[in-house]
């Protein structure tokens, strides 16, 4: 039997009666890079949902392995940033939640310099409305990825990127994905080049297809 680190179940979810995930089955591979493709409307935001334990479903189960479950980074259809803060102050919040080590910077310090490495230089003292969708997202995908989780789980993934700065974070995924992180993507983006085996599965009628 493969390995996997989390398991959907004969999943079913039903909104407002009318059924949209109908017979979700798979296994996801540690280590693996999933990408899951559907168009808008169906239910990709809901399986993230339902992946990340947010929702529950009618029928079937969603099983994480017990210590994955509790380390992994997601990053929604919205960038979530919280709005009356700082993107310093955004970032910090997850620094403590996680107890992520500083290697020996203060924590402004290591904030600056993550936004230095994004492409975000001198924009710690701003709030999300300032920024860009782009860059609230960018922000989100930092906050994510801070404490290296064992997955990653991206609703919408790339969808608001194009050119360099897609190129620029398919880099940083890769670049995560070489440290041994797992990365479920769900999009409507056509396929992106990657440099390791992906796991590519349509999401249609609500059920998960090869």
């Amino acid at each position: 039997m493969m390995t996997s680190f989390l398991r959907l179940n004969a999943v079913k979810k039903s909104v407002y009666d009318r059924p949209v995930l109908k017979q979700i089955d798979y296994a996801f591979a540690p280590k693996s890079i999933t990408w899951i493709k559907g168009a808008e409307g169906q239910g990709k935001s809901l399986l993230t949902n339902l992946i990340c334990n947010l929702e529950t479903p009618d029928e079937g189960s969603v099983d994480w392995d017990e210590c994955k479950g509790r380390d992994m980074g997601v990053v929604f259809d919205t960038s979530a940033l919280i709005s009356n803060s700082s993107i310093a102050q955004n970032l910090a919040l997850a620094i403590d939640h996680y107890r992520v080590p500083l290697n020996g910077k203060n924590k402004n310090e290591y904030i600056s310099e993550l936004l230095n490495i994004w492409g975000l230089p001198k924009t710690e003292n701003l709030r999300p409305v300032a920024l860009s969708r782009g860059q609230c997202v960018r922000i989100a995908l930092i906050r994510a990825l801070i404490a290296s989780p064992t997955a990653f789980i991206w609703d919408d993934a790339f969808e608001c990127f194009a050119g360099e700065d897609l190129r620029f974070v398919h880099r940083k995924l890769q670049e995560a994905h070489t440290q041994g992180m797992a990365l479920i993507l769900l999009s409507r983006y056509p396929s992106i080049p990657w440099d390791f085996a992906v796991n590519e599965l349509q999401l249609e009628d609500g059920r998960l297809k090869s």
